[in-house]
Order: structure tokens, then C-alpha cells, then sequence
């Protein structure tokens, strides 16, 4: 027999359904294997789902492992209510950061972008979740919305470079998402003797981003437990982590390269 929801509840029903991740994983699932690794070179792609690792007596669980040519795509899905903003950084070379496994161990490789990177982040809900419209922004922000998924997935980096070898090929660490990511793209001119932002009216929309994460992580203080098998080429503690819009996935990963 089959129930039908009534029309009174069939919005609560949606939404609460919405909320969880699974959906968002099913989506980045046949993206993944219809979109882009059917389109590898025969014995270039691999894709791994939910691989799990013991990690210092920890379960970490990894949504997606897409092994194309020498890029590791370590997937994580977050679906979210909030917009994702990131500021530019001023009078900065934009660089990011990609691991790679060499004969002489783990390096971390420092590489100049063609792209916006960042260090920054704010996590605003909108009353529109499609559209940024005047007087449309509420004033709930969230730090964690982005900042905790962001160390979820480097502690997946961490749990993976422990346990897996990759030699000659990089790791990517992928947050994707459903959240709309704008850049805040100012110049000193926008900012006034205090410092303020002032005179800003645009937001362009982003495919995705680079976060330059750069805190220190137990990744960073542990690297001395994996030296017999790993070590680290830079003393720089910023990791890279590429933010990407679940729509334009498949655009993100068949351009890897051109951001170099």
C-alpha cells in the first residue's frame, strides 16, 4: 500500500529529508562515475567509495577516492542551509599547497594559482538561498559551517598519507557542496582609515575556490611519528583545500591542470 503525504506536510516532509548529506553523496556518486570517470583513459581512473581507515584508534571515513592520471581527489560531501563567502587576501602572490608521495617521502609542493585563493571564510544563511537580493541577508553566521568541515577533510588527508602510499602521484583534498560560494573581491580603495569595508556592492559567484588552511593540525604535529616512511619538504603549515560547488564538479576535475 502506498501513503500519500498530505499536501500540509509535504514541505516539512522535503526539507527534512533535504537535510541529510546522503542525497548531496548520491548526486557527487553519479557525477563522479558517469561524468568524468567514464571519460578517463582506460587504466587512469579508479574510484573508491567510503574507504575507511583506522587512524590511531579512530574510524575515519572518506566519501570518495577518484584516482585520475597523478591526481588522488579525496572527496569530502557537506550539504549546508549557509552561503559560503570568502574574502580576498590583499598584496598577496596567490599560491596553493598539494601533497606528494616521493621516493624521498611526503613533500608538500607550493604552486602559484591562476586562481583566487584565500584564508578566509564566512558562513552567512540567506532568506534566499538562490539569490543575494538587498535586505535579503540574515544575520546568522555560522564559524563551524565551514572551518570544521574543512579540518574533517584534512583529518581524512591525514588518516589516508598514514596508511596509503601514492608514489609520484598528488593528493586533492575536495570539500563538495551545495552551498553558493561568492568571493569578497576588494582592493584598498573599498577600506576606509579604520579598516571598515565601505562602498562594496558586488559578489561574484565562484565554481570553487582554494582555502589555504593555516592552522596547525595534529597532521603537522604527528609528522614526526610517520618519518620513518614520510617526511615534509616545507615547514609552511598551509594545506590546501579546493572548496567546489557540486554543480560545476565535473568542470572542476576535467580542468585540474588548468589552474596551474
Amino acid at each position: 500500500m502506498t501513503e500519500v503525504i498530505p499536501t500540509e506536510l509535504r514541505n516539512d516532509f522535503l526539507d527534512t529529508l533535504n537535510q541529510k548529506g546522503f542525497l548531496l553523496e548520491q548526486k557527487t556518486s553519479k557525477i563522479l562515475s558517469t561524468k568524468i570517470l567514464s571519460k578517463s583513459l582506460p587504466g587512469l581512473g579508479h574510484l573508491k567509495e567510503h574507504e575507511v581507515f583506522n587512524h590511531f584508534g579512530e574510524r575515519v571515513e572518506i566519501d570518495f577516492l577518484l584516482t585520475r592520471g597523478p591526481w588522488r581527489f579525496l572527496i569530502e560531501c557537506k550539504r549546508t542551509d549557509y552561503s559560503w563567502f570568502f574574502p580576498k587576501i590583499l598584496d598577496k602572490p596567490r599560491m596553493f599547497y598539494i601533497i606528494r608521495d616521493s621516493s624521498n617521502g611526503m613533500e608538500i609542493i607550493i604552486n602559484p594559482a591562476k586562481v583566487q585563493t584565500t584564508n578566509y571564510n564566512i558562513a552567512l544563511k540567506l532568506d534566499s538561498p538562490n539569490k543575494l537580493k538587498k535586505k535579503k541577508i540574515r544575520f546568522e553566521t555560522s564559524y563551524g559551517d565551514i572551518h570544521d568541515n574543512i579540518k574533517q577533510i584534512l583529518k581524512e588527508v591525514e588518516a589516508y598519507v598514514c596508511n596509503e602510499r601514492f608514489l609520484d602521484n598528488f593528493l586533492i583534498p575536495t570539500l563538495v557542496t551545495n552551498a553558493k560560494l561568492y568571493q569578497v573581491d576588494y582592493s584598498e580603495e573599498h577600506l576606509d582609515d579604520n579598516g571598515n569595508l565601505k562602498d562594496y556592492d558586488e559578489l561574484p559567484e565562484l565554481d570553487y575556490v582554494i582555502y589555504n588552511f593555516p592552522e596547525m593540525i595534529r597532521w603537522d604535529k604527528g609528522r614526526q611519528l610517520l618519518q620513518d616512511k614520510h617526511t615534509s619538504m616545507s615547514q609552511d603549515h598551509n594545506k590546501s583545500v579546493f572548496i567546489v560547488n557540486v554543480n560545476h564538479l565535473e568542470s572542476f576535475i576535467n580542468n585540474f591542470e588548468s589552474i596551474f
